[in-house]
């Protein structure tokens, strides 16, 4: 598919995909998007969420063929993050050897059950590069082998980890971010909320790509975009039956930090809206409490793309220029 993709000139992807567009509001879903989807259902291949956990990690893992050739970076390298438990795989980033620079802890999304550091390293690579930053990715633990909320566990250690070791790092304490995609912009927002009921200091920013906010409660997006491409009602039970056991409070704010009392003082947000997603109305909802208790929200609409659009740059222009410019805004946060 990936090949094939690569073939087509993108004037005859639109004339393709032209009647048969799917729409929201005046918009229509990105014509190369909507291909790619389409190759992929004519295909037969069988969708992630219909077998084991073991496989669905595997296929995401493939679609790394989807994403654009990763820029150049001064270095990479694998590190241990100490935690209570033990340890948590991490990776780092940096785009230019000898500098001091800003950083950024990136947690992957993946519906807390799959991703790693290899199914984002072109979205970390591509951060560090265009924005000019060390990029902290983190490996935290994953549903079902372990609790929904250990994930949070990690996300503030790791956080932590960072803070301390800046030296080490060779980065700027003035100027460190958290940042994440789907469940790691979740874990992103929960980093900023635990820190301030510890008394962490904030980050300078956080930086949150169509977060999940909210499981206790249903949106409209939700059913409207039920068969979206790349993330649609199938996947998410499947994510759900795996990682929200029944008995999990699914009200606690590390679960839905949009059922948090008090979001005051929390970091600046610029929060990243794709417009064919389940989870766009949750994602707008936590920009407008955010804003409602007094903190600084940028929210960036990306209206023709689909949830997963970081994932998506080797197929569309817009899901690479829409990726572009979340990089050049974060660089312009921790400038």
């Amino acid at each position: 598919m990936a090949r094939t993709l690569a073939r087509v000139p993108p004037s005859i992807v639109e004339a393709l995909m032209a009647r048969s567009a799917l729409r929201s509001g005046d918009h229509r879903l990105d014509a190369q998007v909507q291909w790619a989807d389409l190759l992929r259902r004519v295909s037969r291949h069988t969708p992630i969420e219909h077998g084991s956990v073991a496989r669905a990690r595997r296929e995401y893992r493939r679609m790394s063929v989807l994403e654009r050739h990763p820029p150049a970076v001064a270095s990479v390298r694998d590190v241990e993050i100490a935690a209570p438990h033990g340890t948590i795989p991490g990776r780092v980033y940096r785009p230019r050897a000898h500098a001091v620079l800003p950083m950024v802890v990136y947690l992957h999304g993946g519906g807390g059950v799959i991703g790693d550091l290899d199914t984002h390293d072109v979205v970390c690579r591509t951060f560090a590069a265009r924005a000019d930053v060390v990029v902290v990715a983190i490996d935290y633990r994953l549903a079902p082998e372990h609790s929904y909320v250990d994930a949070a566990e990690d996300a503030l250690a790791a956080y932590r980890w960072a803070l301390d070791n800046v030296a080490a790092l060779g980065v700027r304490p003035d100027r460190i971010a958290v940042a994440g995609d789907s469940r790691g912009a979740k874990l992103a927002t929960v980093v900023c909320q635990l820190a301030k009921e510890h008394g962490d200091p904030q980050p300078r920013a956080q930086l949150l790509v169509y977060p999940s906010t909210d499981v206790a409660a249903d949106y409209p997006s939700r059913s409207i975009f039920a068969d979206a491409p790349w993330l649609g009602a199938g996947l998410m039970a499947w994510f759900e039956r795996h990682a929200l056991p029944g008995h999990l409070d699914r009200t606690d704010p590390r679960v839905s930090p949009l059922r948090a009392a008090d979001l005051r003082g929390l970091a600046p947000a610029v929060v990243v809206i794709a417009g064919f997603d389940p989870l766009r109305d949750e994602g707008l909802a936590y920009a407008t409490r955010l804003r409602e208790c007094g903190v600084p929200v940028a929210v960036r609409e990306e209206p023709t793309l689909p949830h997963g659009f970081l994932q998506l740059t080797g197929i569309s222009r817009a899901a690479a220029r829409a990726t572009d410019d979340i990089a050049d805004a974060l660089r312009g946060l921790l400038a």
